[in-house]
């Protein structure tokens, strides 16, 4: 999962995110963050909320067109 990685470096070094991702589903993108996470497992907290994904309370916008 290449953009995890991306996703994740942006969460944590910008006020604003986006991704456009037409083919995984969010609920399937946030649970397989975690261990499918580029330098290892991921140990920060991932959810969503409002229909978007939070990273460490760090919410980004997804596209899926």
């Amino acid at each position: 999962m290449e953009a995890a990685n991306h996703i994740a470096m942006a969460a944590f070094n910008s006020d604003k995110v986006t991704v456009n991702d037409p083919i995984i589903d969010l609920n399937y993108m946030v649970y397989m963050f975690p261990p499918d996470f580029t330098h290892g497992k991921f140990h920060g907290n991932i959810n969503t909320e409002n229909g978007k994904p939070v990273i460490d309370e760090n919410p980004f916008i997804i596209f899926q067109e």
